[in-house]
């Protein structure tokens, strides 16, 4: 798991809205993601397991929505960068941008470059950045919705 990733996920996400960052820790409390006696490693731990499991959810649903293979962490890495191409030929930016989010802070995938991450989805950066300031968007709904 890529640590420092998901912490960049949380601040991008209270950027989204002005949120102090205590308010933020409290609202995962009121969520009962994390408690507020545990200690500070073990918070973290939690909320990086949430995020996780958050992105894989939304994004098999999405894939499955559009009538394509779920992923799992049981695939080889060529499977699933094979898959991410199809992510893109289905023209849904929810899609794409839970994709995105995937290939960002899943912890699958040992590290994908922008260039091959355009090249597998055929599109530029400035498209995979705007799909992944919309998965952060995505993300902060699912947890004020939670």
């Amino acid at each position: 798991m890529n640590f420092v990733d998901v912490k960049a996920l949380l601040h991008a996400i209270r950027y989204l809205q002005p949120l102090p960052l205590s308010s933020l820790h409290q609202l995962l409390q009121h969520q009962h993601i994390i408690q507020h006696d545990m200690p500070r490693r073990l918070q973290d731990y939690h909320v990086r397991t949430w995020v996780i499991n958050v992105i894989m959810k939304q994004y098999n649903r999405s894939r499955v929505f559009h009538g394509l293979t779920r992923v799992s962490a049981d695939m080889s890495r060529q499977e699933i960068l094979s898959y991410l191409g199809q992510d893109y030929q289905q023209g849904d930016r929810v899609l794409e941008a839970w994709s995105v989010m995937f290939v960002r802070y899943s912890g699958l995938l040992d590290y994908v470059s922008v260039p091959e991450h355009e090249r597998l989805a055929q599109t530029t950066e400035r498209t995979l950045r705007r799909r992944q300031t919309y998965g952060h968007k995505l993300m902060h709904l699912h947890i004020l919705l939670r």
